[in-house]
């Protein structure tokens, strides 16, 4: 009985410690009053300490769905690196399916709904990579959203150049 419990144990932490290995960042940040505003953007520090793999990049909102009626959320993020190289581009993170429901993880009266902004992206250098990301909504006070996590993890991509 014992070594079936040991050997189940290991197997579990096995299987959770594989599944950690893929994440390299992930962080949340709580927006006060519920209230994101247009032109705040919230920074992410990430290092990265390895050029060679590609990453997908993740990004989740938390929405209180008694007070946001919009049908997605559009994000700019700017990208900018120790060395002084900036990269930008825009993603969406989608409120509804098909029929107009929020879709996500239900907390509550809230949804955390999560997006894949972009995959297989590379960095160009190792160190810190500070992600500025700002609502683009048409709206100066979004009132409605509890906060906001960028996840980044590493891609299934397996390429082999040599």
């Amino acid at each position: 009985m014992k070594k079936i419990f040991l050997i189940l144990s290991l197997v579990v932490i096995v299987l959770f410690s594989a599944c950690s290995d893929k994440v390299v960042f992930d962080q949340k940040h709580n927006f006060a009053s519920s209230t994101w505003m247009r032109f705040e953007a919230e920074d992410f520090d990430v290092k990265i300490n390895n050029t060679e793999d590609c990453y997908d990049i993740y990004f989740s909102v938390v929405v209180d769905t008694n007070v946001l009626k919009l049908k997605n959320i559009p994000l700019v993020v700017n990208i900018a690196d120790e060395e002084g190289g900036r990269r930008t581009f825009m993603c969406e993170v989608p409120f509804n399916n098909k029929k107009g429901q929020f879709e996500g993880k239900p907390i509550g009266d809230f949804v955390e709904i999560t997006a894949k902004a972009r995959e297989y992206f590379y960095f160009n250098t190792k160190g810190v990579h500070k992600f500025s990301v700002k609502n683009a909504t048409q709206y100066y006070e979004l009132k409605g959203i509890s906060s906001i996590a960028l996840k980044i993890e590493k891609s299934n991509m397996d390429i082999n150049l040599d």
